[in-house]
């Protein structure tokens, strides 16, 4: 029998060293000194966790936005519980894959190796996610029986609920399913508020969606219940790190505020100013926080294309651009980095909803020429590129885009100049870990090419 060795600090009881908690109060037990992970350590994990993640769950993302202009049933056979519970699942199973990067600290991958000895995560995940998986159960039965869907659309839980039962200690990953957390939406959520924008939604349908959006939030509180685990782990090995909360606070703060800025946009009562001096208040608070700096850094060239605009502004000119014109434009041309947004928007449409225009991103510029052929460029290779403007149209290079109205073609030009000017001194989002600057990245249809290493970025 393994001796006692030490006593917990909350309560005097004797401890085993194999043991993580005391098993009277639950205080972590810390195995030998620990230090605090410098600020930009600890952002730097939490980003390459979450695009880890993201990134195993791709496949299962990419199949619900193919989807999103099939009919209802198409839809909700792309959203099963079970395809969703898959890929969260292969994502805690590949998590040891991410402990084999040398770069990072060794507290923090023999953390992730330690985690990827238990098994039955399908189960544990069912598990956990089991209320808000009944509760799209529900709502897609309540579809069937109007006969808004064929009954073979009905995906079967049973083999996840049978196996329930056999988690292990893995659960400790996933408790009660409480709350809403709006991180996830971000990757799925969206996905159906434009469905559900763009559709004459049911009562039915919108409680399928509702349900889905609550399976997706629950799943994204099980993600950050594994950076916690990973994290009381890593302080175990002797490098403390933030949990998923504190964290997630930040981004909250800057997505508040982010908001707040686009709602401004097109105001000239100076509140836009206000925000922006709030944003790079922020800054200065949490200088290693990366969402804070990324909010910076879209903002001040949001800040650069909007003095562009003055003067300028019609009916037909977006600063930045709207959810549902986000959507649309995606469906058919646009194409997003990870970290990238779009600064203004042209739309070349009668009714301006986003199937054809000019973007103007934080890392290119984006259309979709008159031939219905989609054309993506980096500003750096724009640099050289005369810019003109007349009439209707807008010419970058040889390239002709419009129809515009005439000064929706010069304040097109105008704010395209101002991103180019930009893009040397405030390259774009910086995505590929080999470091080259986002705006050097080179435009395909499915993902950008790394001119730095070669590798691809997919597009969010």
């Amino acid at each position: 029998m393994t001796a006692m060795s030490a006593r917990c600090r909350g309560c005097n009881e004797a401890l085993d060293p194999r043991w993580r908690v005391c098993p009277l109060c639950g205080l972590a037990i810390a195995r030998g000194p620990v230090r605090q992970a410098p600020p930009t350590t600890a952002w730097q994990l939490w980003n390459r966790y979450q695009r880890h993640v993201r990134d195993d769950l791709r496949p299962f993302l990419l199949g619900v936005a193919t989807a999103g202009n099939e009919e209802l049933a198409v839809k909700v056979e792309a959203w099963r519980p079970a395809r969703y519970i898959d890929a969260i699942a292969a994502a805690m199973r590949c998590l040891t894959e991410l402990g084999e990067d040398t770069r990072l600290p060794g507290e923090f991958r023999r953390a992730l190796t330690e985690l990827g000895r238990f098994e039955h995560h399908e189960a544990s995940i069912a598990q956990t996610l089991a209320p808000a998986t009944l509760g799209v159960q529900v709502a897609v039965q309540a579809l069937i029986e109007a006969g808004d869907i064929n009954p073979g659309v009905l995906d079967s839980l049973a083999g996840y609920l049978e196996r329930r039962d056999q988690a292990n200690t893995f659960a400790e990953i996933g408790a009660a399913v409480t709350g809403l957390d709006l991180s996830m939406l971000r990757i799925v959520g969206r996905m159906f508020a434009g469905w559900l924008a763009a559709s004459r939604a049911t009562a039915r349908e919108e409680r399928w969606q509702a349900a889905c959006i609550e399976l997706a939030g629950a799943g994204d509180r099980l993600i950050d219940r594994v950076w916690d685990n990973l994290a009381s782990r890593t302080r175990d090995n002797g490098l403390a790190l933030p949990t998923a909360r504190d964290l997630r606070a930040l981004e909250a703060e800057a997505d508040a505020c982010w908001q707040t800025l686009a709602e401004q946009q097109d105001e000239l009562d100076g509140g836009f100013e206000l925000s922006l001096t709030h944003a790079h208040a922020l800054a200065s608070a949490h200088p290693d926080a990366y969402p804070i700096q990324q909010l910076v850094r879209h903002a001040d060239l949001l800040a650069e294309v909007r003095a562009q605009l003055v003067g300028h502004w019609t009916s037909r000119i977006c600063i930045g651009i709207t959810e549902g014109v986000r959507e649309r434009a995606q469906q058919h041309f646009l194409r997003l980095l990870p970290g990238d947004g779009v600064l203004a928007f042209f739309p070349t449409t009668v009714f301006g909803q986003g199937k054809a225009g000019l973007a103007l991103t934080t890392s290119s510029v984006q259309w979709l020429g008159d031939d219905q052929t989609q054309r993506w460029c980096g500003y750096a290779r724009l640099h050289r590129a005369p810019i003109r403007w007349q009439d209707e149209y807008l010419r970058i290079g040889g390239e002709r885009i419009g129809k515009f109205l005439a000064e929706d073609a010069e304040g097109a030009g105008r704010a395209l100049r101002a991103c180019i000017e930009l893009s040397v001194a405030r390259p774009g989002p910086a995505v590929c870990p080999c470091g080259a600057p986002g705006h050097w990245l080179h435009f395909q249809a499915e993902q950008a090419r790394c001119p730095g290493c070669g590798g691809a970025v997919h597009y969010v």
